[in-house]
């Protein structure tokens, strides 16, 4: 077969029988034929690659129960869509860097933002480039962001807990450094306000 007609099959091309697309994807498989992605990419422009920036700064780390269950939601969800992710730091070796510099060197299609410090000079370098970024919990104007609906839940609980004919109730928040700890705090004094 041609080389055009090889990289169709194995792009999953229309225009070639299905019968001919089989057959080279068994010689693919019979000869353990895997296309070099680092290639394609170039070509393609796509690297199915999602990076993800992650900073936790309680040192829990990934056992983190909330972030371990959003970073594994999402990579579930991106591997179901045939995308692997990667996490992204700072260093790249010996080498430091931004993580913008390290975005653009892996060649990530996106990247999700799950830190504590969205707001640094770095970050929002990151924020303003053309590569396509999702905040966790954290709102900068034009970039998408996933957040709880944290007015609502606090609201929910300080009714519950007077319900139950509390008065003395605490809110632990994380800290007001943290943006959505300061969010959190101001909704649970409105609520404790209202009820």
């Amino acid at each position: 077969y041609s080389i055009t007609t090889v990289s169709k099959a194995l792009n999953d091309y229309s225009d070639i029988s299905d019968s001919t697309k089989q057959k080279i994807l068994d010689l693919c498989e019979e000869m353990d034929y895997i296309p070099n992605l680092s290639a394609r990419s170039l070509i393609t422009n796509k690297s199915y690659t999602i990076g993800i920036i992650f900073e936790e700064v309680t040192g829990v780390g990934l056992q983190h129960p909330l972030f371990s269950k959003i970073l594994e939601s999402f990579k579930n969800t991106v591997e179901a869509l045939g995308y692997d992710i990667m996490f992204l730091s700072k260093s790249m070796g010996a080498k430091n860097g931004s993580y913008l510099q390290h975005s653009k060197r892996k060649q990530v299609e996106a990247v999700l933002v799950l830190c504590g410090e969205f707001n640094s000079p770095e970050m929002i370098k990151l924020y303003k480039s053309n590569i396509p970024t999702i905040l966790i919990d954290f709102e900068f104007e034009g970039v998408t962001n996933i957040t709880s609906n944290n007015k609502q839940a606090l609201n929910q609980a300080v009714r519950f807990l007077t319900d139950l004919g509390h008065t003395k109730i605490a809110n632990i928040y994380g800290g007001e450094f943290q943006h959505i700890g300061a969010i959190r705090k101001n909704y649970f004094e409105e609520a404790m306000r209202k009820y």
